[in-house]
């Protein structure tokens, strides 16, 4: 039982950032870039690392049924991989401007930006439904010989993201 609490400490922590990234994505279409955008770059890095510290987690406790788990989320992996990469170049065009000077809206990218916010929700729900049917419906064995070494290495990546959102937030306040 506590393997899965390795993995979804760090999930469930990304929830609500990236539910916080997607409305704000959506707050910005239309509008220059507020000076308040600078606290979502911090966010939106801090999110990334806790999604690959639950995924890696995942590989490392459930080596046993990775296999029957990766082809149960091919497509939406595949589908989600895809859409961040979109994101990462609307991420750019808007932020650093295609050539701008000034941090401008820009209609169509701002609107790519916010829509893969929700597209990458689905794809994410629709991993975790999948994955969570094959983990209830198969027999595997968990792998515990990490454990010793994941509880400090998980209380030093909350650390490390918790502390500069903390302070981005109390600062931007």
């Amino acid at each position: 039982m506590i393997a899965y609490v390795f993995v979804l400490l760090p999930i469930v922590a990304y929830l609500p950032f990236f539910f916080i990234e997607t409305w704000a994505s959506f707050q910005r279409i239309g509008k220059k870039t507020p000076s308040s955008d600078d606290y979502l770059h911090l966010t939106w890095e801090m999110t990334h690392t806790l999604l690959i510290v639950g995924v890696n987690y995942f590989i490392w406790l459930f080596a046993s049924i990775i296999v029957d788990v990766g082809k149960a989320v091919y497509w939406g992996l595949i589908t989600v991989g895809a859409l961040y990469i979109v994101r990462a170049i609307a991420y750019v065009y808007i932020y650093y401007g295609a050539g701008s000077k000034k941090k401008m809206h820009n209609g169509w990218a701002d609107w790519l930006f916010a829509l893969t916010h929700v597209a990458i929700i689905g794809c994410l729900l629709y991993v975790v439904i999948r994955a969570a049917v094959v983990l209830m419906t198969s027999e595997y064995t968990v792998n515990t010989q990490f454990l010793p070494w994941m509880y400090p290495g998980l209380v030093f990546m909350v650390i490390i993201c918790a502390i500069p959102l903390v302070r981005i937030y109390k600062i931007k306040r």
